[in-house]
């Protein structure tokens, strides 16, 4: 094929405004037949071109957006089935795309049209290390560098490789009449849109387990402009989905597109490979898991879930078992396995626990008493600890979520946490703070959300518990003593609470508080320069591990 019928004075004269110019420099193709048609690739050489360059293309096209057989195309076009010196070893540029790359360039002759016609020159064109950069060079200049030019190419606005080529690069490309022919031979002939990727228009419900980027297109969040966040918890339709060769996957909810790994699906890419099929049909190869189980010994605590409990599923990312953990209940967590990012604690046999539900696992240790007294009262790491607990008032209700996109912040103004409340859930409260005019609701541990769009059903001081009475006992007291009164509420030390002491430093009881309760104090006592607040008869607590309200 004459490769003035590929690229001609119009294409040059596009490609140059955007800082690029493409030229060929490629050996014709091989054309046989009386009527000029194209024929498959049967030379082991043309063969051995599209094993190489089809994982490259399928990752530019998963990338940019495009279609895989018409970007293998292409570059059998451009390259002479790689066999171009620009397109072999070490220059890997199939495109002929003028330039550099990194710094990388190469110089060779060329033909160009010119003012005075069809002319020879020397030019410096881009050097690749391999496919995958010079595929992702050309996805680049379809999808981004010639604004929305080449925008009957892309994927979501053409229903096969005949209508990306035919509209998006027909007389744009290439103003070779029969370049849209050319390419649409060459897929055919050698079943190049087996590497496509798959567009099906469905109606699904979904829901977000991964806080993903809302994109303008069905492309890389790096490539398309963000348009919104899918937030974790949120329920959205998709009426379309694209799945690429490789394993990625886009859909589309409402006016944007997500990555499925939104919704916990697995998109990583893995190159392809053939098995063979066994001839014994019966026997059946048991499907492995698709993640790395743990094995562990942890304690972790339910501490924000909707009204109703914590979902209970059968699979780390797998389907509900009908189950709920009620808030503020703890469990045992004898093994773990992650999943698009996202922690899954086993609980029970096939029972598994999503970690936005929970705190950060503990070790399972029994809290026997209290660390002794050293000479400072409080280290530099509890000190820092208390200073930055944020103080608000205890309360007990309950609310529901009258609109949608309740952010979750980790205190009042000062974070989002990425989680999301869903319109039409009702949430305990167990705080409330107001900070900058506006009334805040504390739901769990680092956990607060707006009132705006929240409808209160019910609201009340929390109770102060008063510790039991325990035996007096008859120990030398060796502290000094103060009356005093108010209420303190403990505020660390995790696992089981605070251990109560029968005194100051001494004896230490078989009682816990548990973090986050309040209690009554009747007087004060120093020992060893240790503050401790006394509860009633011989009950004790160190002040280092509570809050004084």
């Amino acid at each position: 094929m004459d490769k003035r019928t590929i690229t001609g004075i119009a294409t040059a004269a596009i490609i140059t405004t955007a800082g690029i110019t493409i030229t060929n420099n490629v050996k014709p193709l091989n054309i046989t037949g009386s009527g000029g048609e194209v024929k498959a690739a049967t030379s082991q050489t043309a063969q051995q071109f599209i094993n190489k360059a089809a994982p490259s293309a399928t990752e530019a096209s998963s990338k940019y957006g495009t279609y895989t057989s018409v970007m293998i195309a292409q570059a059998a076009v451009e390259s002479g089935w790689g066999q171009s010196t620009l397109a072999q070893e070490p220059n890997n540029n199939l495109f002929g795309i003028k330039g550099s790359y990194n710094g990388q360039s190469v110089s060779m002759k060329t033909g160009e049209y010119g003012a005075n016609g069809y002319y020879t020159t020397t030019a410096d064109f881009r050097k690749y290390p391999s496919y995958t950069e010079s595929f992702n060079d050309n996805g680049s200049l379809l999808r981004q560098q010639m604004g929305s030019y080449y925008s009957g190419a892309w994927v979501e606005n053409a229903k096969n490789y005949q209508e990306a080529v035919q509209n998006g690069l027909q007389g744009k490309y290439a103003t070779a009449p029969n370049y849209a022919s050319t390419l649409d031979s060459v897929i055919k002939a050698n079943n190049l849109d087996q590497y496509d990727p798959k567009t099906i228009t469905v109606n699904e419900t979904k829901t977000v387990v991964n806080t993903t980027p809302i994109t303008s297109a069905p492309v890389d969040s790096d490539v398309a402009k963000q348009v919104g966040i899918a937030r974790v918890g949120q329920q959205v339709t998709v009426t379309k989905r694209i799945t690429y060769a490789n394993g990625v996957s886009h859909s589309l909810i409402g006016s944007g597109w997500v990555n499925d790994s939104a919704f916990g699906n697995n998109v990583v890419v893995k190159p392809t490979t053939t098995t063979k099929q066994t001839s014994n049909s019966s026997s059946k190869k048991k499907k492995s898991a698709s993640y790395t189980y743990v094995k562990t010994n942890e304690v972790v605590k339910v501490l924000s879930a909707p009204e109703g409990g914590a979902p209970v599923l059968k699979s780390p990312n797998g389907k509900a078992t009908g189950q709920h953990l009620a808030l503020n209940t703890s469990w045992r967590v004898s093994g773990y396995a992650i999943v698009d990012g996202v922690r899954y604690n086993r609980v029970g046999s096939k029972q598994w626990l999503s970690t936005i539900y929970t705190d950060p696992v503990t070790s399972d240790k029994t809290v026997s008493q209290a660390p002794k007294a050293s000479k400072s009262s409080t280290t530099k790491k509890e000190a820092k600890k208390s200073t930055s607990t944020t103080s608000y008032e205890k309360v007990v209700g309950k609310f529901r979520v009258t609109a949608s996109n309740i952010d979750v912040w980790t205190s009042p103004n000062k974070k989002v946490t990425g989680q999301w409340l869903p319109a039409n859930s009702t949430w305990k409260i167990t705080g409330k703070k107001t900070s900058r005019g506006k009334v805040w609701y504390r739901i769990s541990k680092n956990k607060w959300v707006k009132s705006d769009g929240l409808k209160v059903q019910s609201l009340k001081a929390a109770p102060i518990s008063q510790a039991p009475t325990t035996k007096k006992t008859t120990n030398k007291v060796d502290y000094t003593v103060q009356k005093s009164s108010g209420v303190i509420t403990v505020n660390s030390k995790p696992d089981e609470g605070i251990v109560v002491w029968s005194q100051p430093g001494k004896n230490p009881s078989t009682k816990y508080l548990k973090v986050g309760t309040s209690w009554k104090f009747f007087k004060i006592a120093i020992w060893n320069g240790e503050k401790w607040y006394n509860l009633g008869g011989n009950q004790w607590v160190p002040a280092k591990y509570v809050m004084v309200r």
